[in-house]
C-alpha cells in the first residue's frame, strides 16, 4: 500500500486501486504501458468503477458513497477487499474483492451490492471501464434491448460487433446497448494491448430496464470510450445482497495480431473459456 492506494502485481501486470476514491481502479499497466483512461481536471469518468443499475434510478451523478466514498480495506489471504459506506440516498453498500487468477493470468473482481435500506429495492451491478478513444472494440453481437436509445454505429463481421474508433465521429456522445450472445467485451488500443472483460451471460429478461449486458459509450469531446457490462437485476430485501464476478485479461499483442480478424476473436474466446 502506498499513499493510501494499493498496487497489485502478477507477472508483467500492475493494477492500481484507490480505496479512498470509491475503490476505483485507477491504473492497469502491462510492461509499463497504461491501459485505462487517466484522471485530468474536469473529468469525472476515468479508470474503472461500479455503479448501481439502472441509471434512471439516480439520473446523474452516480450515488456518491459508491462512486467517490472512502472504502474500508483489508487483505484476506490473496484477496484485497474494499467496502463502501452505505449510500444515504439509495441505501446500498458495495464490496469489491480483487484477486488474481494465476492459472490464466487474469484479474478477478467480485462485486457485491448489499441493501441496507428498510425496504426492498431492485438493483443491478454495472461495471464501467474507461479507455482512451482509440483502437477497436468488439464483442459477440446480440439483440438491442427493448426501451434503449442507442445511437452508436458499428460494423457487423461474422456475428461480431466491431467499432473502429474514428476521430471524425460526430461530436455529441454516442452509445450502444446490446445483449451480447457471449459474456465478453474486448478492446485493442494503439499500443496493441488487448483488454478483455469476461462475465456471465445474463438473459435479457434479467437485466435492468433499458440496459444491455454490454454497452459502449463514446465521448469524442473528452476523448474516451466506456466499456460497460451488466450483471443480473435483482430485488433485494433489507439485508440481502447480490454478487457479480468479472475477470479481466490483458495481453500484449504483436502488430500483426492486433488487426481485427477471426484469429483475434478466437484468441479472446480461448482466454475466456
Amino acid at each position: 500500500m502506498s499513499n493510501g492506494s494499493y498496487v497489485l502485481a502478477e507477472g508483467n501486470l500492475r493494477v492500481g486501486i484507490d480505496p479512498e476514491l470509491g475503490g476505483r481502479i485507477f491504473s492497469v499497466q502491462i510492461d509499463g504501458k497504461e491501459l485505462l483512461l487517466q484522471s485530468r481536471p474536469g473529468l469525472l469518468n476515468w479508470g474503472s468503477t461500479l455503479w448501481p443499475a439502472p441509471q434512471s434510478r439516480w439520473n446523474w451523478p452516480p450515488p456518491a458513497a459508491i462512486q467517490l466514498g472512502k472504502y474500508a480495506s483489508k487483505i484476506q489471504g490473496d484477496k484485497l477487499i474494499l467496502e463502501s459506506p452505505t449510500d444515504t440516498t439509495f441505501g446500498f453498500r458495495a464490496i469489491k474483492t480483487f484477486s488474481f487468477d494465476k492459472e490464466k493470468s487474469g484479474l478477478t473482481i467480485e462485486y457485491t451490492f448489499i441493501n441496507d435500506a428498510d425496504s426492498a429495492q431492485h438493483v443491478g451491478p454495472w461495471e464501467i471501464s474507461c479507455v482512451p478513444a482509440e483502437g477497436i472494440v468488439f464483442f459477440p453481437l446480440g439483440a438491442e434491448p427493448a426501451n434503449s436509445s442507442g445511437n452508436l454505429a458499428i460494423e457487423q463481421v461474422g456475428g461480431i460487433a466491431l467499432l473502429r474508433y474514428d476521430p471524425n465521429i460526430p461530436a455529441p456522445p454516442q452509445k450502444l446497448y446490446n445483449n451480447a450472445t457471449e459474456g465478453w467485451l474486448a478492446h485493442v488500443n494503439e499500443d496493441q494491448v488487448l483488454f478483455v472483460k469476461s462475465f456471465a451471460k445474463i438473459p435479457a429478461e434479467d437485466l435492468a430496464p433499458g440496459q444491455g449486458n454490454v454497452e459502449v459509450y463514446v465521448n469524442k469531446e473528452l476523448s474516451y470510450i466506456e466499456l460497460e457490462n451488466h450483471g443480473a437485476y435483482r430485488l433485494l430485501q433489507p439485508g440481502q445482497s447480490l454478487k457479480y464476478q468479472v475477470t479481466w485479461y490483458v495481453r500484449q499483442l504483436k502488430a500483426e495480431e492486433a488487426i481485427f480478424n477471426q484469429d483475434l476473436v478466437a484468441l479472446v474466446r480461448d482466454l475466456v473459456k
